[in-house]
C-alpha cells in the first residue's frame, strides 16, 4: 500500500529536531514502510475507533489517517506539538489529540469501541498491559466494546506477553494476558528503524479479547492471588510458594498440597504451568 508524501514527512525534511526523552521511553520510528505496514494490518472495521498511544512525531498517526482512520491520540510530551499540529490542520475532525498520560486513559477503552495502535513507549508497556488485563474482567470479555489492538513493543516484552510455559519470559503478566486475550506476532522490526537506535529489536503484535472458549475462574480475585504468590519466588516449587495467609483462605498447608498432588503439579515450578493449570489451582482453592 503506497501512502505517498505526507505532512509529517515534510516536517522531518524541514529539519525539525527533537531529542528523545529517556524518562518517557521514546524511540521515534523513522521508517515510513514500517508505519505503512502497521496501518495496513488494521482490520477495516476497526478504522473508525483508533486510539493511538504516544504518537510522537506523527509518522504512524498520518498513515492511520491516510488509511481512512478516525484517530484519538494521547501524547504526554508537549514538545511534539509542532509535529502534530499540522496533522490537525490537514485532517481536521479525523484526528483528536489528547495531551496527557496514556495510563489515565486505559479505563476509557472499555467504555466505547476502541482499537489500540501504538509504537509503545517502553517505560509504560508493563503498566499499560497490566491495566488492560486487570481492567477487563473475565465476565466482560464477550461483550466488551474494546476491540483489541496492534502495538509495537520491545521484542523481549513482546515475548513476555506471547511465550508459553518453559520460557524464561513466561510469568504473571503472560498468564494474565493469555487468559483474556488471543494474540499473535505480526513481524519484527530491526532496531535501526528508530531514532535514537535502541539496544533491542521491536516486535509488532496483534491481540484482542477472547470471544470464544474463554475459561472464567470461579473467583477472579483468587486467580490473581495465586499468580502473585506463585511468582513471588519463581524458582520455588509450587508446594513451597502457596501459603494460606497469602491466598486469604482458612485451610492449612496440607489442604493446598493435597490439591497440588491431585493435580500432579506439586513438584513443578510456576513457569512450568499452563494458563489452564493456574485456573485449576485457583478454582480448587476457591471456597477452602
Amino acid at each position: 500500500m503506497a501512502f505517498g508524501r505526507t505532512v509529517s514527512g515534510l516536517k522531518r525534511q524541514a529539519g525539525m529536531n527533537t531529542r528523545r526523552s529517556r524518562s518517557l521511553g521514546q524511540n521515534f520510528l523513522t521508517n515510513d514502510y514500517i508505519s505503512e505496514r502497521i496501518a495496513a494490518s488494521i482490520p477495516e472495521e476497526a478504522l473508525r475507533y483508533l486510539f493511538e498511544i504516544g504518537p510522537g512525531k506523527g509518522i504512524l498517526t498520518e498513515k492511520l489517517l491516510l488509511r481512512g482512520g478516525k484517530v484519538r491520540a494521547v501524547e504526554l510530551d508537549e514538545r511534539m506539538r509542532p509535529y502534530l499540529s499540522p496533522l490537525i490542520k490537514t485532517y481536521g475532525q479525523d484526528i483528536d489529540i489528547i495531551w496527557g498520560n496514556a495510563i489515565d486513559s486505559v479505563g476509557t477503552m472499555f467504555l466505547q469501541p476502541t482499537f489500540l495502535v501504538s509504537n509503545l513507549p517502553f517505560n509504560i508497556s508493563t503498566e499499560l498491559f497490566y491495566g488492560l488485563c486487570e481492567g477487563l474482567p473475565f465476565s466482560d470479555l464477550i461483550m466488551t466494546p474494546f476491540l483489541g489492538g496492534i502495538v509495537m513493543v520491545q521484542e523481549e516484552f513482546g515475548r513476555r506477553l506471547l511465550n508459553g510455559p518453559g520460557s524464561k519470559d513466561y510469568g504473571k503478566l503472560s498468564i494474565l494476558f493469555q487468559s483474556k486475550m488471543d494474540a499473535h506476532p505480526l513481524f519484527r522490526v530491526k532496531r535501526g528503524n528508530f531514532d535514537p537506535v535502541p539496544n533491542v529489536d521491536a516486535l509488532v503484535i496483534s491481540f484482542g479479547p477472547k470471544r470464544n472458549g474463554v475459561r472464567i475462574p470461579k473467583d477472579e480475585t483468587m486467580f490473581k492471588k495465586v499468580l502473585l504468590a506463585s511468582f513471588s519466588s519463581r524458582r520455588k516449587k509450587l508446594r513451597n510458594s502457596l501459603h494460606p495467609g497469602d491466598l486469604g483462605i482458612r485451610s492449612d498447608m496440607n489442604a493446598i498440597r493435597g490439591l497440588l498432588q491431585r493435580l500432579d503439579i506439586d513438584d513443578l515450578r510456576p513457569e512450568e504451568l499452563s494458563v489452564d493449570r493456574f485456573l485449576d489451582i485457583s478454582d480448587g482453592l476457591t471456597g477452602l
